[in-house]
Parts: structure tokens; C-alpha cells; sequence
């Protein structure tokens, strides 16, 4: 794919004209940047004032586990990256991002964005929409980690992330890290969860049998504890 076909596909642009499309790209002057495999692309804190668009290959979101760092997403072509780092100083970046495959970026600086944003309004429009989406989840987030059991922890976590397949998308490394348990506890928590029929774990899968099962069950712990 090329640099103009990635970033005419993203979200930032999609559904735009093609006007509007090549006035947002010739106004944020993007810089490539290639990745071979296995090469950092952020390092968790270090200061990274950019967002990163994948052109080409496959890039892994790393964050630190228990004893090893776990992945937490991967991103393939068209996606974004450091969205929430620019506009708010210089704050550490949360993960650390590698290549999995070759890789190309594009890399847009704060500078670029917003003459991007001021050259088209409707990419503002869209930059917001990440943005809050990016709060949403956060929240949901804070929600499930505040005051609650393991098991209650982890339920809300996989319904936060369930599609409609009942495919969580997520391994057991990755969910303890994301939920700051160890080992022990979240074991415990998904054999309970799936004793109750509510999920069913594979080698490197966990999958939600009945979300309002699970969201019922959620509801009635909490309940109970009042």
C-alpha cells in the first residue's frame, strides 16, 4: 500500500472527498519511516510527540507483564497509534510498539496535525471522536478495576471487549497484565467464570458463552455486596 493509499484509507479521512483527502494529506506532511522486523518503533516512557499511521507490514503493542513483556494489540494497515500524545506536553508513552513484520509509518508532528485539522474541519471532527472514544474506554476501565473481586474485575473487562462472536481477542498474559492480577487470582477468576458456564477458555483464547449471563452475574455480585 502507499503512503497516500494508507492515509486516504484511515479514519481520520474516510469518507471525505478525494479534494478534501489530498488537502489533509498535503497539509500534515507525514514522514516515512521503514521498520524491519523485530525493531522498536516507541519505547514505554519514552517522550513521543507523533501519531504513527501503518502503511505497510504489521506492528505489535507490547506492555510489561509479570515476568514478561505480553502483547496487547497488534495493528495492521490504515491503523493509528499516539493519537493522545499530542496537544498535552510531553508525557511518557504507555507501550512499547515493535515491528512484527517489515513495517512502513507515517509519522504526522503536532505541527502537521493541526495545519491538517485547520486545512479540513471534518478530520477535527474525526481527531475528536478518537479522542473521546479513547476517554470512553478509559472509563470503562477505570470502572472495572475500582473496588471489585477478580472475578467481577475480569468479567466486566472480557464483556468490555466481547464482539459479537463472543471472541474476546485477548490471552490470559495479556488480561493480567491489563488488570494488574497475578497468575494465581486470575486463574481463579476464570475457572469460577467458566464453572458457571458464563465463559470457555481455549490454549490461547478466552471466549464469553452468554453476555447477559455474564453482565446478570456482574450485577448480582456487586449486589450482593451492598
Amino acid at each position: 500500500m502507499t503512503e497516500k493509499a494508507a492515509f486516504w484509507s484511515c479514519i481520520l479521512v474516510r469518507g471525505l472527498s478525494e479534494e478534501e483527502k489530498g488537502e489533509a494529506f498535503s497539509a500534515a506532511t507525514p514522514r516515512a519511516v521503514r521498520f524491519a522486523a523485530g525493531e522498536t518503533v516507541v519505547t514505554a516512557g519514552d517522550t513521543f510527540a507523533a501519531v504513527g499511521l501503518v502503511a505497510e507490514g504489521t506492528l505489535t503493542v507490547t506492555r510489561a507483564g509479570e515476568h514478561r513483556r505480553v502483547i496487547h494489540k497488534r495493528l495492521g494497515e490504515t491503523d493509528l497509534f499516539g493519537v493522545s500524545s499530542l496537544f498535552g506536553g510531553n508525557a511518557p508513552f504507555p507501550t512499547t510498539i515493535i515491528a512484527e513484520t517489515d513495517a512502513l509509518v507515517l509519522l504526522f508532528d503536532e505541527a502537521g496535525i493541526s495545519r491538517m485539522l485547520a486545512a479540513v474541519p471534518h478530520t477535527a471532527e474525526r481527531y475528536i471522536a478518537l479522542l473521546s472514544e479513547k476517554i470512553r474506554f478509559l472509563n470503562r476501565r477505570l470502572d472495572t478495576l475500582a473496588g471489585r473481586s477478580a472475578e467481577e474485575r475480569v468479567a466486566a473487562y472480557l464483556l468490555s471487549r466481547t464482539g459479537n462472536d463472543g471472541a474476546s481477542g485477548i490471552t490470559r498474559s495479556a488480561l493480567a497484565s491489563t488488570l494488574g492480577l497475578g497468575r494465581a487470582s486470575l486463574y481463579r477468576a476464570l475457572d469460577a467464570l467458566t464453572a458457571h458456564g458464563l465463559i470457555r477458555m481455549s490454549r490461547e483464547a478466552i471466549e464469553v458463552v452468554d453476555s447477559e449471563a455474564l453482565n446478570l452475574y456482574i450485577s448480582t455480585e456487586r449486589n450482593a455486596k451492598k
